[in-house]
Parts: structure tokens; C-alpha cells; sequence
């Protein structure tokens, strides 16, 4: 089993030279760098393409080299594209090349212990390693370049080591356009529907992934809900059911090749949908006294904090002709329940009304009424 070890800096190491070797009769050059502290985040910055650079597992104390780490900004739908060559490996030499998000924090081998990394290429002892990436919105900003020496050769009285060439490249890739439209207003467990069409360069995107992502109003982390292809002349339609209120953008995934890490990424405005709270009467009696209290109960969804002020009940009292307000009342709400005590002051036909007003979590609703005789 492989010892994971870390490499100590060493300010011998700080010389930076530079070797030009003209390739096939231009004035093209490989530059060979080795930084002093770059083993870990936030690591130095990327050199110009291509360059070159070693690690090394020899057992001499304080030379263990197992980490270069380079810092790169990639900006929205900016692909990279690295390759990396090793020269004079032992046979079971195996170097690794990885990318890490801009959240990533110090040690870079715990990110890599915790698979943290957003592209990665491990292929076997001694073979080449690429990468082609582009970052989503939420990763934009300065990504990290990990070429690490996962396996050296044992049989090595000095441990393993050898040079590495990067070549690398960023390219700008067209932008998608997304419009969306949505039932901003639903009952509660009723589905919304979401429509837009996806186009590129003006073109409509036909039968491109696209993905559905949410987040509870107030709140800043998106999620996946709904994924599906587009249609003739780009277009889409997606269904969700929002149990409180939700914002909602679509994201759609471009290539012009089947790489599914070489896309770009083209996201809508966020669009907002809010259900009608599920506000019901459980218990109330059918037949009360004047001026005795009774208890009323119901239910409301989705879940509230305990609260007196509100879910309100309103009464209204049949007067020949046709029905008038005569009190109201507010009742004790907690989770996804609500009870409390009414008192009518007059005798004959009356009805009852439960009522929320609109908050974070849904619109204004008004439950079904219950009727009931008061003697």
C-alpha cells in the first residue's frame, strides 16, 4: 500500500532557469521550472505552454517531491485542454494530473483522498495523462492543477522520479442563450410547468441536454430536479411540483463533440414559483352555544414555526339575505397544525374561514368554510 508523504519545502530548489530548445526549426521552447513551496494550495501560477517540471520520491531527507501545484483562473465556458508527457520513468512509475475547484482548501492530498477534484486523468504507470474542462458557473474563478506522483518504482534503491512536459491551452466557447417561462401561481402538490427554448450562436439547439435546477426561496444553494433533452427548434418543458416557494433557472449542456467534458453552459434568469398554502379545518363542531367557547383545528402545509398571529379565523353569520363578517379570531399554529378556541355571540347559521397571509413559504391562501348552527 502506498505511503502517502508530503513534500518539505526547500529553499535550494528556489532557482528558476529556463532552457530554450528550439523544436523542428522554430523558435518554439520548453521552459523547465522548479518552484520553491509549490506542493500545496494555493501552489504557484501556471507557466506559459509548454514547460516542464519533476517530482521525485528519493529517500534523502528533506528532497521528497510528490506535489506540483499550479494555479489557473478559468472564466464562464472557458475550456482547458492539458496534456502531460513523462520522461525517464522507472517502469512503475506513475504520475497523476488532476484539477481541483477554486473552494478547495489546503491539504490538496485530502481533497484528492476525498475524490474532490472536478477532472482527473490516472491513467497507468508511465503512460500520458489530458484533460479537457469546463467550468460550471458555480466554479468559475482560480482552479488547481495537482500533477502528483501517486506510485514510485520500490525497487528503486532511491525511490522513483522523472520530469513531466505540460502542454495547455484555453479557449473561449460560444455562450447557449436559455429563456424560460413558468406558472408562477400553483395549489399545493400541483405540478408548475417550465418552458423555454435553448439556442447557440443564434442556432436552436436540438436534442441537448437540459437540467432543471431549484432552491427554496431566501436560499443560495441549487439543486437538480428535473433533467431532459430539448426538442425541435431548442425547445423545452419540464414539470416540478414546489412544496413551498421555489426558484428555478435551466441550464442547458452545448459541445460540438461528444466529450461530455468539453461544454459550455448557457443558464436562463431564475423564474420563481409559489404554491397556494394546504390550509384545512379538522375538527369543528356543527352545533355550538352563544357566547361558549369551542376548539377549531386544522392543518397547514408546508411547515411553519409556532406562532399565535398567523392562521386566522374568520366568521360570518347569515342574516336573511346574505352572509356578514362579524368577527375574526387568530389560532395557534405549530408545524403542520393549528387549533384554538371561538367564541360566537349571536344565535343562527354561521360559517368559519381559515386564513394565512402570504410569507417566504407560499401565497395567501383561504381554506374550504365550514358551516354551523349556534343556539
Amino acid at each position: 500500500m502506498k505511503t502517502f508523504i508530503r513534500k518539505t519545502p526547500v529553499v535550494l530548489l528556489s532557482v528558476l532557469f529556463i532552457l530554450g530548445v528550439l523544436l523542428a526549426g522554430t523558435a518554439l521552447a520548453t521552459a523547465f521550472f522548479n518552484f520553491p513551496n509549490d506542493g500545496d494550495i494555493p501552489g504557484v501560477p501556471l507557466p506559459a505552454s509548454p514547460f516542464s517540471s519533476s517530482l521525485t520520491e528519493t529517500t534523502a531527507v528533506g528532497l521528497e517531491d510528490h506535489d506540483d501545484v499550479y494555479a489557473i483562473r478559468l472564466e464562464r465556458n472557458e475550456l482547458l485542454e492539458m496534456v502531460m508527457t513523462l520522461d525517464d520513468l522507472a517502469a512503475d512509475d506513475d504520475f497523476d494530473l488532476l484539477l481541483f475547484p477554486p473552494a478547495t482548501k489546503a491539504p490538496i492530498l485530502g481533497a484528492y483522498l476525498n475524490k474532490q477534484m472536478v477532472a482527473a486523468s490516472e491513467n497507468t504507470s508511465g503512460a500520458s495523462e489530458s484533460i479537457r474542462y469546463v467550468p460550471l458557473r458555480s466554479r468559475v474563478g482560480t482552479n488547481y492543477v495537482h500533477v502528483y506522483l501517486f506510485y514510485a518504482d520500490d525497487d528503486d534503491e532511491q525511490g522513483g522520479s522523472g520530469e513531466y512536459t505540460i502542454t495547455w491551452s484555453k479557449t473561449q466557447l460560444p455562450t447557449p442563450s436559455v429563456t424560460v417561462a413558468a406558472t408562477r401561481l400553483v395549489k399545493y402538490g400541483a405540478a408548475a410547468t417550465i418552458t423555454g427554448t435553448a439556442t447557440v450562436e443564434g442556432a436552436p439547439m436540438e436534442n441537448f441536454e437540459f437540467v432543471v435546477l431549484s432552491r427554496p426561496l431566501g436560499t443560495t444553494k441549487w439543486s437538480q430536479v428535473v433533467k431532459g433533452r430539448t426538442g425541435a427548434n431548442g425547445r423545452y418543458s419540464a414539470s416540478v411540483t414546489p412544496l413551498r416557494t421555489r426558484q428555478y433557472i435551466v441550464r442547458t449542456d452545448w459541445s460540438d463533440t461528444t466529450d461530455d467534458d468539453a461544454v459550455g453552459y448557457g443558464y436562463s434568469r431564475a423564474v420563481t414559483v409559489t404554491p397556494h398554502a394546504y390550509l384545512a379545518f379538522g375538527t369543528t363542531p356543527k352545533v355550538a352555544y352563544r357566547n361558549r367557547a369551542f376548539t377549531v383545528s386544522g392543518h397547514l402545509k408546508p411547515s411553519h414555526p409556532a406562532s399565535t398571529r398567523h392562521v386566522k379565523i374568520v366568521a360570518e353569520r347569515w342574516n336573511g339575505s346574505r352572509w356578514v363578517r362579524v368577527k375574526s379570531t387568530y389560532v395557534r399554529n405549530s408545524g403542520t397544525t393549528w387549533s384554538g378556541k371561538v367564541t360566537l355571540p349571536y344565535r343562527g347559521t354561521w360559517r368559519l374561514q381559515a386564513q394565512v397571509g402570504a410569507d417566504n413559504l407560499h401565497a395567501a391562501t383561504n381554506s374550504a368554510r365550514r358551516k354551523l348552527t349556534v343556539r
